[in-house]
């Protein structure tokens, strides 16, 4: 069976501090000093990427991490072992086990007799050994599966996992596929917007202003590729609302409706009401029960409503003519539950984003007409997350989150049980080219 362990590499990086330093001691003897100096350089990039950049590929603790690395892949090829899946017949041809990233592998099973039941078997009972509480075992093509652990603390992996928004991004962006991040497994996060909504939830500087500047980007995106497939009109338009407007104006004039004034955003959400009740008519002369994608041109395009720092709005206040206050913000929660409770046909979806989310600042009249995506990153207690993710809260441990693990979260999509995922990360220039595709350019 040792055919089967990897070997723990030896400690490269502190082999070249030492071989760098002796070097610089050997230059300094023999007064050489392009030697003394190169040995001096190297040591000192070394010895400060590991104190300043401990994950850069050049730091001591990069000999820790391929230990760890190999250590892992052996204690799953002991699980196999355990589980009966590698007996002492079987050969180096029988069985092909990859690790595509830290606690995924790939399993190929040629080996008479061994089948998926055994594997997952072996995964299940290997839970303590591998350090994860659960795992998914599945078929990808005859005799090949995927086995996906979940560790008991995935936040680190996920906060270690690099995930830029270029890297997810096509050519075939639609309102069902709106790719915002990764989950542990490496596969995409990707939002469907079609007849469904969004809620999102975090503690300050978590992580939603960078999922939201994700789906913004996608969104704006929808058109272009709409129209490479032989579109003819738009099938997308974007209305944000948020006090915060600066964190979206790298949109301002590409076609999206930025809003921040509160009393526009009553004005905006009465507009959209009207539309509603224009595709309500439009569905009754075409003898549809619903707006559906292959519509969208026809009526003017699917309608996304952004609303950022929610919370802000639903406590907002203003004064009427007569001096007395009036609570605006309550008046648009009234808006946007309407509007979600009746607009579901007519191809219009809202995404509502908040921090530190209570039954005192939404209603959870509301939050329960949000179905389709939930979404919390760091919370501070339970009961904040549960307000979002409901009865999966206990198995989203989101006020486990620390606050340098920016962008790691929990996503439920469709009601399933939440998954950890890490948000991808949408530059400016990022947010510059999808607002040049919108405008056209």
């Amino acid at each position: 069976m040792d055919i089967f362990y990897k070997t723990a590499p030896r400690p490269a990086r502190l082999l070249l501090l030492i071989f760098s330093l002796a070097s610089s001691i050997v230059g300094a003897m023999m007064a050489a000093a392009p030697l003394f100096f190169l040995g001096l350089w190297v040591s000192a990039v070394i010895i400060y990427k590991s104190i300043r950049d401990p994950k850069s590929w050049i730091a001591l603790q990069q000999d820790g991490r391929n230990r760890e690395d190999v250590n892992r892949f052996n204690r799953f090829v002991d699980a196999l072992a355990a589980g009966g899946v590698i007996d002492a017949e079987t050969l180096e041809e029988d069985i092909e086990i990859e690790e595509d990233a830290p606690l995924v592998y790939t399993v190929r099973l040629h080996q008479f007799g061994k089948t998926g039941d055994q594997l997952q078997k072996a995964c299940a009972a290997s839970l303590n050994a591998i350090g994860a509480v659960d795992v998914e075992v599945k078929q990808t093509a005859p005799s090949e599966y995927i086995a996906v652990f979940s560790p008991e603390f995935p936040h680190q992996i996920l906060s270690d996992t690099p995930c830029a928004y270029d890297d997810l991004v096509d050519d075939d962006i639609t309102i069902q596929r709106l790719p915002v991040g990764v989950f542990l497994d490496g596969s995409p996060v990707e939002i469907n917007l079609e007849s469904r909504n969004m809620l999102l939830n975090e503690n300050p500087r978590s992580g939603k202003s960078v999922l939201l500047s994700c789906l913004v980007a996608d969104l704006a995106r929808i058109n272009a590729c709409h129209y490479r497939k032989g579109g003819k009109k738009p099938i997308e338009r974007v209305i944000v609302m948020s006090p915060k407007i600066l964190d979206f104006q790298t949109f301002e004039g590409c076609g999206i409706r930025l809003v921040q004034d509160i009393e526009e955003m009553t004005a905006a959400l009465n507009e959209v009401h009207a539309e509603a009740e224009a595709r309500k008519a439009w569905c009754v002369a075409h003898n549809k029960k619903k707006v559906s994608p292959e519509d969208y041109e026809a009526v003017g395009g699917h309608i996304t409503v952004v609303i950022d720092e929610y919370t802000v709005i639903k406590t907002s206040t203003i004064e009427d003519e007569k001096g007395k206050t009036v609570k605006i913000g309550d008046l648009i929660e009234q808006k946007i539950m309407r509007l979600v409770a009746e607009t579901g046909f007519a191809a219009i979806s809202f995404v509502l984003a908040t921090q530190r989310v209570s039954s005192t600042n939404m209603s959870t009249n509301l939050r329960d007409l949000i179905a389709g995506a939930r979404c919390s990153f760091a919370t501070e207690t339970i009961e904040s997350t549960k307000m979002i993710l409901g009865d999966y809260a206990s198995e989203a441990s989101c006020h486990d989150i620390t606050t340098d693990q920016k962008g790691v979260g929990y996503i439920s999509l469709d009601g399933v049980r939440p998954r950890p995922f890490k948000g991808a990360y949408a530059s400016e220039a990022d947010e510059r080219a999808a607002a040049d595709l919108m405008r056209g350019e």
